[in-house]
């Protein structure tokens, strides 16, 4: 008797993790950014996140984006939906922020920093005084730059001046790479 594949799993929103319908356009479904469904609440909670800033450079299909929140560039196939590397944002799921902070454990063990100094560079990050809170989305954030950073560092090359990169899966998987990048 031959077993039957299995149903594909019902598709969540790669921000929020709530259930969204299948197909871009139903039901709760917004479009589809940085290759992840989103629902209609995430997608326009990042709709003018990213600013054009570099239009089909010589002719290339890229366009160069640049995050109003933050300041961070972008690379992305023009017509294409998609949102900055490093900002999370106020429906960001809580299991993707704890994923980031348990790298920001493994970073202070690494670096053998103390806690004092890492947090002292979050706060700078973020901007917050010594008396603000800090959240996890602050420290979802912190790390998603710190690793972008690396990662661009790491892209270049002598004599390059790097514009931009799209790192796929980010800012919700920081390693590994789920579908193939548009470059850097």
């Amino acid at each position: 008797m031959e077993s039957s594949p299995s149903p594909d799993p019902e598709p969540v929103c790669g921000n929020c993790q709530v259930h969204v319908a299948d197909g871009a356009g139903s039901g709760n479904r917004g479009p589809d950014s940085a290759w992840f469904p989103h629902c209609v609440d995430c997608a326009r909670a990042v709709a003018d996140q990213l600013e054009l800033i570099l239009d089909r450079p010589d002719g290339q299909p890229i366009q160069i984006l640049r995050c109003r929140w933050c300041g961070l560039e972008r690379a992305c196939r023009p017509g294409w939906s998609t949102r900055c590397h490093i900002c999370h944002d106020e429906h960001t799921a809580q299991i993707c922020l704890h994923d980031l902070t348990v790298l920001y454990d493994e970073l202070a063990n690494a670096e053998n920093e103390s806690a004092t100094v890492l947090e002292a560079e979050l706060r700078t990050f973020a901007l917050l005084d010594e008396n603000s809170p800090m959240e996890a989305v602050h420290l979802a954030d912190f790390i998603a730059a710190l690793a972008a950073f690396e990662e661009l560092e790491d892209r270049g090359q002598p004599g390059w001046t790097l514009l931009a990169a799209h790192l796929s899966g980010w800012p919700w998987e920081i390693s590994g790479s789920r579908k193939h990048s548009h470059g850097t």
